[in-house]
């Protein structure tokens, strides 16, 4: 199999960034909640495709191929800075971002396995923001900054 070059890397990094930037408008107006609501979910969604990429990352540092390691790692990397890096989730994306780059350093050095630790161990904080933000958005606000159940004192 042909390993991806850097410049087809980065094509790929840039269509998968402009592929989740495009939100067409469906006429309605957006309450301050519903934009909320969009940002999370934004926001999960470039967790997911950092996990996606991850995982990538993950199964080729383990076949030993730091390139094509390094080339998930970026996309990876990419989507964790895309996301939401308030709330709940910041410090595990923090942490994310900081193993995602480790990984990026040892791959390009070509060191797979090294780099293939540090992936896991962006994947690990990526899995738990994922968690996070799943949660969050199954409590619904009151607006006090309660949950509805705290709120009625049950």
């Amino acid at each position: 199999m042909k390993t991806l070059t850097t410049q087809t890397a980065m094509i790929l990094m840039l269509v998968f960034s402009l592929a989740g930037c495009s939100h067409p408008s469906d006429g309605r107006s957006s309450t301050a909640t519903e934009a909320v609501a969009a940002s999370t979910d934004d926001s999960g969604q470039q967790i997911r495709e950092a996990i996606v990429h991850a995982r990538e990352a993950e199964k080729f540092g383990m076949k030993g191929d730091a390139q094509d390691l390094v080339v998930h790692a970026e996309a990876a990397l990419n989507f964790v800075n895309q996301s939401q890096k308030s709330g709940p989730t910041r410090e595990h994306l923090r942490q994310a971002n900081e193993a995602l780059g480790q990984a990026i350093e040892e791959g390009r050095k070509g060191d797979a396995k090294v780099a293939a630790q540090r992936v896991r161990d962006a994947l690990v904080e990526l899995l738990q923001a994922e968690d996070v933000q799943d949660s969050s958005k199954r409590q619904p606000a009151t607006g006090n900054g309660r949950s509805a159940s705290e709120g009625r004192g049950f």
